[in-house]
């Protein structure tokens, strides 16, 4: 069980104690330091049932669920976390906030259906991040526990409609950089300042991380498995997103879409694509990289 303990921060720390449920590493690790920054806690939650496991054996002023993880969604931990607090009829409501790159009304709906309370979209920034922990573990008025056998969506606000992230809407123009420096480092912004050691540890984590991706991608292509291919592009889209890998999170997304309808069919050209943009994008960060470590 990881757990972080608060580092001391310029902006008055928030003093919540958080699980963070996400199994991407890039995703964990920003939203780790961002919330460091906060004056959080945080105790880490690689998939879904780790988080149900987590929130059972001890309190959090507020949970940050990843929608899609392995072995359980975030979906499916939501609804396991309010059974188990309607159980125990004096514990007060723990705020859920989604995060997720998809920003379509249906998710939106199965966020509120399974008892989430807000949703942020990724690739987050550090505003974005911070302004939902404080609009949920500082509220103008106490919240209110939900009432046995009252269904969610008639007892909390409605879950806040998420924008598509930039870097997932549109692939830029084939000349364009495979990394937008500029959406990275703002993504990875602590304080007023980039910090070159998280930059270093993402690019890290992207270049140790997506290699399995795209193989993962190909074996369901090869073997027709939709859902393999579909959760592998998704990762693969909110990963590079948060990196500013702006034409292969868009290319995942398109990727992802196809597989939600249940077609494989031309994918296989798509998979040559992604690896093509990848190689591209880790090019260019591992060249970061060495700008970075040389200046160290």
């Amino acid at each position: 069980e990881a757990v972080h303990e608060a580092a001391t921060t310029a902006a008055a720390p928030l003093g919540a104690h958080v699980l963070l449920a996400e199994d991407n590493r890039v995703n964990a690790e920003i939203a780790t330091e961002l919330l460091l920054d906060m004056g959080c806690s945080i105790v880490q939650a690689a998939n879904g049932q780790e988080a149900v496991e987590r929130f059972t054996t001890q309190a959090f002023d507020l949970v940050l669920m990843d929608c899609q993880m392995p072995l359980m969604d975030g979906y499916e931990a939501t609804r396991r976390i309010r059974e188990f607090e309607s159980t125990r009829a004096a514990t007060p409501r723990t705020p859920i906030v989604a995060l997720t790159a998809n920003a379509l009304s249906g998710d939106r709906d199965r966020c509120i259906a399974a008892g989430m309370d807000d949703h942020v979209g990724k690739p987050f920034r550090r505003g974005q991040l911070r302004a939902a922990v404080q609009r949920w573990v500082a509220p103008a008025v106490p919240l209110v526990a939900v009432p046995r056998g009252v269904a969610p969506a008639r007892v909390l606000a409605p879950v806040r409609e998420a924008q598509a992230p930039a870097a997932v809407a549109a692939a830029p123009e084939a000349s364009a950089p495979a990394i937008d420096r500029d959406a990275l480092m703002e993504s990875l912004r602590i304080g007023a300042r980039t910090s070159p050691r998280l930059v270093l540890r993402v690019v890290d984590l992207f270049l140790a991380d997506t290699p399995a991706l795209l193989a993962k991608l190909a074996e369901g292509l090869a073997r027709q498995r939709c859902e393999q291919v579909e959760r592998a592009a998704h990762s693969l889209k909110s990963t590079s997103a948060m990196v500013g890998a702006a034409a292969l999170s868009a290319l995942a997304g398109s990727t992802e879409e196809q597989c939600r309808s249940g077609q494989l069919g031309g994918l296989q050209r798509r998979a040559e694509q992604l690896k093509h943009l990848h190689a591209q994008a880790a090019l260019e960060l591992a060249a970061l990289r060495a700008e970075l470590a040389s200046s160290d």
